[in-house]
């Protein structure tokens, strides 16, 4: 009989790490799987290694290697705007109507929905909770995953957009034509980073344990990888937290 011990280690980091430092230099781009349309929501995967991104003119979720190339697709809800997970589920937000959280299998067959609260443009999960935001009330929810809303605040964002969680922060995406901009923000709204966006139009936000990735509205529809501190970050610490979740 083999026994194995699996010891997971973290590092725990506080804000002072990241206030004030600098970032937001491009590390690699490559051009939206989905060039036809707008790349909306994103999201990364330790588990295994990739990007995945959303259309909403496709309704259609690609997994990508980290230089772009397409590993697999599958199709989402009409008018998805973000995605959260990876290995055996996805949780997806809806902008029309009212908005609508969907849990999805790999294939893409919806397993459970609910109501959202309000017109959603992001969404990414805690160990326990799903966050979800909303460009018309530029405010973040901290929800159940059966719906109830146990928290909110407002964002920083003109044009909020897509959410990622890394483990201890938030990462949020301002959309906002004239002055786009990626934050970093406390469970609480407190920003710890930003940088404006070097692109301009971030929508889609990922942290990978080291770097941030955003997807650009603005032409052309690229996705980049940016450098968050001037130090980067050790991915035991973060991405290790992050692969717990998916």
């Amino acid at each position: 009989m083999t026994i194995r011990l699996i010891i997971v280690v973290t590092v725990a980091l506080g804000a002072a790490n990241f206030a004030g430092a600098t970032g937001g230099s491009v590390v690699a781009s490559f051009r939206s799987p989905h060039a036809s349309g707008v790349p909306r929501g994103m999201a990364y995967s330790t588990h295994h290694t990739r990007l995945y991104h959303v259309s909403n003119t496709t309704n259609t979720i690609y997994a990508t290697n980290t230089d772009g190339s397409v590993v697999k697709s599958f199709p989402c809800p009409a008018d998805t705007r973000d995605v959260e997970g990876g290995q055996h589920y996805f949780w997806t937000c809806t902008y029309s109507a009212t908005g609508v959280i969907y849990r999805i299998n790999t294939t893409g067959s919806v397993e459970a929905s609910f109501p959202a609260p309000a017109n959603a443009t992001g969404i990414t999960r805690d160990a326990t909770h799903l966050w979800v935001s909303s460009s018309t009330t530029n405010y973040v929810y901290r929800m159940t995953t059966v719906g109830s809303v146990v928290a909110s605040f407002a964002a920083p964002a003109d044009d909020t957009a897509g959410l990622d969680w890394d483990g201890r922060y938030l990462w949020l995406a301002d959309a906002a034509a004239a002055d786009s901009t990626v934050y970093r923000l406390t469970t609480t709204g407190s920003v710890v980073w930003q940088c404006k966006a070097p692109a301009g139009r971030a929508y889609g936000v990922a942290f990978d344990g080291i770097y941030v990735w955003y997807g650009s509205m603005a032409n052309p529809k690229y996705c980049y990888q940016v450098t968050i501190s001037g130090n980067a970050v050790e991915p035991a610490s973060f991405g290790k937290v992050k692969a717990l979740f998916r």
